[in-house]
């Protein structure tokens, strides 16, 4: 399912985790570092970044992206009669 939306949908409040498939190294990142990268827009999915970004430990293009929530942005209110 989160794979289904778009990077700009991640920039209020979330965050990415990166694990590298190859080495295990673990490191969490924002949106604006991915953003900044020059390899990567805002419409890309997130499958496509995990293919253009390399561990910044071993350098090998074998990473996983997980969102995580840094802060809630959404605010639900109930229905009022």
């Amino acid at each position: 399912m989160e794979h289904s939306l778009q990077l700009q949908d991640y920039a209020d409040g979330y965050g990415f985790q990166v694990l590298c498939r190859a080495c295990n190294h673990e490191m969490r990142i924002s949106w604006f570092e991915i953003d900044q990268n020059p390899a990567t827009h805002k419409y890309m999915r997130l499958q496509e970044v995990e293919k253009l970004l390399s561990c910044r430990h071993c350098k090998k293009l074998e990473i996983k992206l997980t969102v995580y929530i840094r802060h809630a942005q959404h605010h639900f209110i109930a229905g009022q009669p």
